[in-house]
């Protein structure tokens, strides 16, 4: 009598790994637990308000970035190393950045300096911190987005610096003014994950 054991053949991937599933759990808490805080502005949508407009890019850019993430994750074989947990952890801490944004966003009205900043972190986290471990996990070459890194950084600083120079040296900034950078803030966010998507950056295959 033998016993017929199947062992699947099929590699495991980052995707359905133990590592995404947390990740994926916190993307949701972020997402859902920031809808339910900003439901005011965003159900029905205060188009007039200049929190709204600061708030909007955001959760574009975090459901895009999770959309990027699961297709990115499809194809990385999973084992058990350092530099894949330590990309997870980068990814939660993105998201904890993407959540701070949401809550800066939704105080814009007050000042958008703190918003403004917040993306500073952001894209400088993308572009020193998040890209070169995940450039380092890919099995085939790609095409590194340190020029989208480099001027939507560029841009952020000088967005974020600009504003902080007005509002100490010649305070108070006007509300008109306010709408600008929000909207400049907007264009760059936007910007990103746009340049990203036409680039088919980490998707080299989608040229094909």
């Amino acid at each position: 009598m033998s016993t017929k054991v199947e062992i699947n053949t099929i590699p495991q991937t980052l995707l359905n790994s133990p590592l995404m599933t947390f990740f994926s759990l916190l993307a949701a808490v972020v997402i859902g637990s920031s809808l339910l805080e900003f439901n005011e502005l965003l159900f029905p949508p205060k188009v007039s308000s200049i929190s709204f407009w600061a708030l909007i890019p955001v959760y574009v850019v975090a459901l895009d970035a999770w959309f990027g993430v699961v297709a990115w994750t499809r194809n990385v074989s999973y084992t058990d190393k350092p530099i894949l947990r330590t990309m997870t952890m980068l990814l939660v801490l993105a998201w904890i950045n993407l959540l701070a944004l949401m809550y800066f966003a939704s105080r814009a009205h007050i000042s958008p300096l703190s918003y403004l900043w917040g993306l500073v972190v952001l894209f400088v986290l993308l572009r020193f911190v998040l890209g070169p471990v995940r450039i380092k996990l890919m099995t085939s070459p790609v095409p590194e987005p340190n020029t989208i890194h480099n001027v939507c950084t560029t841009l952020s600083i000088a967005t974020a610096t600009g504003y902080s120079i007005w509002l100490f040296a010649y305070p108070p900034v006007p509300d008109v003014m306010n709408w600008v950078f929000v909207m400049i803030a907007f264009s760059i966010l936007i910007g990103f994950r746009l340049w990203m998507k036409v680039a088919h950056i980490w998707r080299p295959e989608e040229k094909k």
